[in-house]
């Protein structure tokens, strides 16, 4: 029996002492902490590009649609009676924010500027100095808009073909903290007719 004593004496001491369980439930926390951080900052990760992402894709169509018009553009031969101010395929706008007015397709006087909607910056367009509608999305606000014109000679055969650089700035809107998605892209156009009196 007193063997047996001894052994049951010996599994009763077999256990874990109380400083032992702490150290080891502290370092399981400082273990879970740091997996958990490292999940937290994948998904901010994650978010951030996903909203870069989504920028892109909408300035991207922007730019698309910018595209698809200013290659259309007609030269105003008649210079100030139909739509420009001078012979030429288009003019730059400041009103009311940085633009560019030419003569579509359809020889409509067509205007294209960075306008402040109660929704925030968009690009926005008009025909025919009807009201501004909206051409970029409510997801991004536009920061920088700008045309820079090159063969715009008007009348004077400069034997360049008319060509606009579109240059935005857009970042995503309604993007928790400080710093949002930001997106910079530029592109030139060149009018498809060519530029012969």
């Amino acid at each position: 029996m007193i063997g047996m004593t001894k052994t049951m004496a010996r599994n009763l001491n077999k256990g874990f002492t109380i400083v032992e369980t702490l150290v080891a439930i502290s370092i399981f926390v400082i273990i879970m902490g740091a997996a958990f951080n490292s999940v937290l900052s994948l998904f901010s990760s994650q978010r951030y590009r996903l909203a870069s992402q989504k920028v892109a894709d909408e300035v991207s169509l922007l730019t698309e649609s910018l595209t698809r018009e200013l290659r259309e553009a007609q030269r105003d031969r008649d210079g100030g009676v139909v739509c420009l101010s001078t012979d030429s395929s288009y003019e730059e706008i400041l009103s009311p924010g940085p633009g560019i007015k030419f003569l579509d397709l359809e020889l409509r006087c067509r205007e294209i500027a960075l306008f402040l909607f109660l929704t925030g910056n968009r690009v926005a367009e008009r025909i025919d100095l009807r009201g501004w509608n909206a051409l970029s999305s409510e997801n991004i606000s536009i920061e920088a808009l700008e045309f820079n014109l090159i063969g715009q000679a008007g009348g004077v055969a400069d034997n360049i073909q008319p060509r606009v650089t579109v240059f935005i700035e857009a970042t995503a809107k309604n993007f928790p903290g400080a710093d949002p998605p930001r997106v910079k892209m530029q592109t030139t156009i060149s009018q498809r007719n060519l530029d012969a009196p």
